[in-house]
């Protein structure tokens, strides 16, 4: 499991966390309130958790990506936070 305030190239090749699962799942939402609040607490852009990986190019093909940025809100209003 990965932290979401984390930047979004820590799945970038090689990663130690790639090559230790056998998949790794990214749930990721633009419009979590909570997340971009924290934005300034992380140097390096975007946080994994906003986004998803920085390119899905560069990681291992045992990630996969999971965009939950159009439920998130109406399931934990008002930060969205909880996929």
């Amino acid at each position: 499991m990965v932290s979401a305030d984390v930047p979004d190239s820590v799945l970038n090749t090689p990663s130690s966390i790639c090559k230790a699962a056998d998949r790794v799942s990214v749930y990721h939402a633009s419009n979590d309130r909570a997340l971009k609040h924290s934005l300034g607490k992380l140097e390096g852009g975007t946080r994994v958790g906003r986004l998803g990986p920085a390119a899905m190019d560069k990681v291992h093909k045992n990630v996969w990506e999971i965009d939950c940025s159009s439920f998130n809100i109406r399931l934990n209003w008002p930060l969205g936070n909880n996929y």
